[in-house]
This record gives structure tokens, C-alpha cells and sequence, in this order.
């Protein structure tokens, strides 16, 4: 038993640590940033066809919002910005939402 005792003597000596101070960071935010204002835009639109804004209650879908998403296209000396549209559309009568295409 003795022996145990000593080592845990030993033990308690050896956690003596000081402490230590770390200085804060701040994380970048992720993603990039927006395309400039001033370069030509170019719309392209995907929109469902006639027979997919029909909802499965045979009531006409609603258009509620559209997603906008921007790409960079360079063409040998000129440079534009393509923008991706997509509509949303929904059921007002049964509120069913349809999966993206």
C-alpha cells in the first residue's frame, strides 16, 4: 500500500501547470462574394412546363417565389454574369408543396 501512496504523492506535484492564454480569432465568412453590379446580366429561366404547374388536386399551381443563382461566364474578351431563375409554384387549395425538378 505504501507504494501506491508515493505515487500519488508524486502525482499531485506533477499537476501544477500554469495557465495559459490563447487569443481569440475570428472565422472568414464562407462562400464567395457577389459579382460586381457592373457587368451585363444575362437571364436564363427554368420554368416547368404547362402539365407540371398542375398540382395532383387538378388545381393550378401558383407561382410563390423564385431562387436566383449567379455564374460567371467569360467569353474570349467579354465577361457577363448568367442568372439561373427558377419559379416556385404551389397549390393554394391544398397547400402541397411539388419536389424540384
Amino acid at each position: 500500500m505504501r507504494l501506491f501512496n508515493e505515487a500519488e504523492a508524486g502525482v499531485e506535484e506533477a499537476h501544477e501547470y500554469e495557465p495559459i492564454t490563447v487569443a481569440s480569432h475570428s472565422r472568414r465568412k464562407r462562400g464567395r462574394k457577389p459579382l460586381p453590379d457592373s457587368l451585363p446580366r444575362v437571364d436564363v429561366e427554368h420554368d416547368l412546363s404547362e402539365e407540371e404547374k398542375i398540382c395532383g388536386c387538378g388545381e393550378e399551381m401558383d407561382r410563390i417565389g423564385q431562387e436566383i443563382s449567379e455564374q460567371l461566364d467569360i467569353i474570349l474578351a467579354m465577361v457577363q454574369v448568367i442568372r439561373h431563375i427558377r419559379y416556385k409554384y404551389a397549390c393554394k387549395k391544398c397547400l402541397v408543396f411539388p419536389l424540384p425538378f
